[in-house]
């Protein structure tokens, strides 16, 4: 608008068409002075005068189709659409029905997915109790149909948002006042949450944890259970104030809820921590599951859910490439999250399970201790299965650290810092040395196998001689004498 080609060009127009042209693309006009942070969201998805940046809509292209091509905007791609049918529900439609839409098959992206919920999620306070439970659960017991298989490209990759959106909608529809509504949020209100997540009182058969952790769900089930927990640690920012209270009361009535959140998250975080280490226990440590191996016999119709025939059909013709590399990583990033969030002990932007002891209200780190017996003995063991040998170097492999190289960007490499943010050192060093020899006998190097991590790319054959020389200088550390 201040450029001279602009000025220029607004000559050349008659006063009418300036009018026009301002009314529907001018920001300061269209909105009157309306602060821009306050602009409702249909608003911001409509006005040709939002386009792309902090608004994240394409409004301007569609009304360049409508004006050159008099091409009208297809019904799923106008938020219009969905905010009607977010009143739908409001005005007693259940979510099942609304999803029946054609514009929500299978046979499409998820983005008409995604835009519902959002909106859904962003308009949570508008929906009465009863409406409030049919979302929740709706969200438990469908997440497992979408796909953690990522491509923006086609618009697949939603599960990953989805254990947000739930944390969202047990904040402020997971409880009611005595009103049957969602303002009063004493901490007698909240306490409704803590019964969803844990399956208590009338919320017994929908828990959270039960649901997204049932046992048919596998592995990537218990990637959901861990990620849900993650986003309720209250030292990652956001507003789920009310949640988070109702986690840290339940566990102990006498919890701080004000204050440094470092200092209260350790409260809040525990009980939640430690059942969600007892489903692991219950469901791969007694049972003898590797989970390493679990995931790396994942495949794209597990990690595409009821998007598969869509994702198959997008890679057929083309419109989705590196298949092999994208499946690849999605394997690390299982292994290394779940391992990662059951096994550290460190709070930076969520805290660990290893924080905790499996019981009671110490946090002398016992379930890391048990997390590295897990590993150790079950995982990495070659008595086990004589391929663990490989579960224990690829494991290495998906967690280097990253440095600045001689190039540009990062660089990543083996580190014993990144290794035992989940592996205790002595556990480690006690195990290399025991198997060193067995394991560089296999003359892994010399094999042509890569190791996709997402972030970067590591081979058997560049890497693992690197890794072993990390290995190589460990020593176990002795105690310090002490001053007599």
């Amino acid at each position: 608008k201040n450029s001279s080609q602009y000025t220029e060009y607004v000559k050349l127009l008659s006063e009418n068409q300036v009018f026009l042209l301002n009314k529907v693309f001018d920001l300061e006009t269209r909105l009157d002075k309306t602060i821009i942070d306050g602009v409702p969201d249909e608003v911001r998805h409509s006005y040709a005068c939002f386009n792309g940046g902090w608004t994240n809509a394409r409004n301007l292209e569609e009304y360049l189709k409508l004006i050159v091509k008099l091409s009208k905007p297809q019904k799923d791609t106008q938020y219009r659409f969905y905010l009607n049918c977010k009143n739908e529900i409001i005005a007693g439609k259940s979510i099942e029905e609304v999803l029946l839409k054609e514009q929500f098959a299978y046979s499409k992206s998820e983005n008409n997915h995604e835009q519902l919920w959002r909106i859904i999620t962003n308009s949570s306070y508008e929906f009465d109790g009863p409406t409030g439970e049919n979302l929740i659960i709706y969200l438990l017991n469908t997440i497992q149909n979408y796909s953690f298989f990522t491509y923006k490209e086609i618009g697949v990759g939603l599960r990953d948002d989805l254990d947000f959106f739930i944390t969202k909608l047990l904040d402020t529809l997971g409880w009611t006042d005595k009103k049957g509504k969602h303002y009063d949020n004493t901490d007698e209100n909240v306490t409704e949450i803590a019964e969803w997540v844990f399956g208590e009182g009338k919320h017994s058969k929908n828990g959270v944890i039960a649901t997204l952790a049932k046992e048919e769900r596998g592995i990537l089930g218990l990637y959901d259970l861990l990620a849900f927990r993650l986003f309720c640690s209250a030292d990652r920012g956001g507003d789920i104030f009310n949640l988070q209270r109702a986690l840290s009361k339940h566990g102990n009535p006498f919890a701080q809820t004000e204050g440094s959140t470092k200092d209260l998250v350790i409260e809040e975080m525990r009980e939640i921590s430690q059942k969600v280490f007892q489903v692991f226990t219950d469901q791969y440590i007694v049972k003898n599951k590797n989970v390493l191996e679990l995931a790396d016999a994942l495949s794209l119709a597990d990690f595409t859910g009821k998007y598969h025939n869509f994702v198959k059909e997008k890679i057929a013709s083309g419109d989705v490439k590196d298949v092999e590399e994208i499946i690849g990583a999605l394997k690390s990033r299982t292994k290394s999250f779940i391992t990662y969030q059951l096994g550290n002990s460190l709070i930076s932007s969520g805290i660990g399970c290893g924080f905790y002891d499996p019981i009671g209200k110490e946090n002398d780190r016992g379930i890391k201790t048990k997390m590295n017996d897990y590993l150790f003995d079950e995982c990495f063991n070659p008595d086990k299965s004589p391929t663990n040998y490989e579960c224990f170097v690829d494991y290495l492999l998906i967690n280097f650290a990253s440095v600045f190289g001689s190039g540009p960007g990062l660089s990543w490499v083996p580190n014993i810092d990144e290794f035992t943010k989940v592996l205790e050192q002595d556990r480690l060093i006690a195990y290399w040395q025991k198997y060193r020899d067995a394991i560089k006998a296999l003359d892994l190097p010399a094999r042509e196998k890569t190791i996709y991590a997402g972030n970067y790319k590591a081979t058997y054959k560049k890497d693992l001689p690197e890794v072993y020389g990390v290995l190589d200088v460990l020593k176990v550390k002795t105690p310090e004498k002490k001053l007599t």
